[in-house]
């Protein structure tokens, strides 16, 4: 039989253990890359907006999984419905199926979402999500080409990597995706000049950047549809980051009435 994992006793030895466990069995550049800057801490409790470390401290967790714990940590409802799967086990990475939970969390997020959206793809991750944007769009227009802004973030996989606005990101991993291309942050007459070879399959976009935490002017993403809609291109919000309510409304770009394709 399998050895039983006693977590109360791993989260209690994370006080003096975590560290060696780390050095010993994962990345010891990483571990020592956090202590050289003092995030070197181990947290064993996390409720709402605050995190505990091993020693009792709390501390303010303004980052939120990047978007994933957008309800806080422990949420009762969340908590709740994650303990009736457990008490109940309803199967799960069933190859073939029909899953009742997926359609209603499908449902749900087409509700949320002002009942705009067509059909939802579940992924794995926002890396994932954009990858599949990208086949999606490619695959729909028939068109190579992809645009994004300076400056931006959309993961770290092959196609999300070719769209990030950030070199240093990219440098020893090309050639990248072809056909992707950048363009200057809220240039609009720059965007269109790149529309305007009509071979764009999609421009992605953040409503606010994660690398910079800037925002287009008012206005200038409603332009910036209007034109992806002049070229027969499609427009990809990433919503990863500010999407589920984290600007106010469900999806940030809403604050400008745009609905995305």
């Amino acid at each position: 039989m399998a050895e039983r994992i006693d977590v109360a006793a791993l989260l209690a030895n994370a006080r003096t253990g975590a560290r060696d466990s780390h050095f010993a069995h994962m990345n010891p550049a990483f571990a020592k890359l956090v202590e050289l800057i003092g995030f070197d801490r181990s947290y064993v409790r996390g409720e709402g907006q605050y995190l505990w470390d091993a020693q009792g401290h709390r501390v303010l967790d303004c980052l939120a999984g990047y978007g994933a714990l957008a309800l806080g940590r422990a949420h009762p409802v969340v908590t709740d419905a994650l303990l009736q799967c457990l008490t109940l086990a309803p199967p799960a990475w069933v190859r073939w199926e029909l899953n009742p939970l997926a359609a209603e969390a499908a449902r749900r997020l087409k509700l949320q979402c002002g009942g705009v959206a067509d059909r939802v793809f579940f992924t794995n991750s926002g890396t994932e999500a954009i990858e599949a944007a990208i086949k999606f769009a490619r695959q729909h227009t028939g068109r190579p080409g992809l645009l994004a802004w300076s400056d931006s973030f959309h993961g770290l996989t092959y196609g999300a990597l070719s769209i990030n606005g950030n070199e240093d990101l990219q440098r020893g991993f090309g050639p990248l995706l072809p056909g992707a291309a950048i363009v200057e942050f809220g240039d609009l007459a720059a965007l269109e000049h790149a529309l305007s070879g009509r071979d764009v399959a999609a421009l992605v976009v953040e409503p606010v950047q994660g690398k910079t935490l800037r925002t287009l002017a008012p206005g200038a993403l409603q332009e910036a549809h209007a034109l992806c809609k002049r070229y027969g291109t499609l427009l990809i919000a990433d919503e990863i980051q500010t999407g589920c309510g984290r600007t106010g409304a469900f999806l940030a770009v809403h604050h400008d009435a745009v609905e995305p394709d």
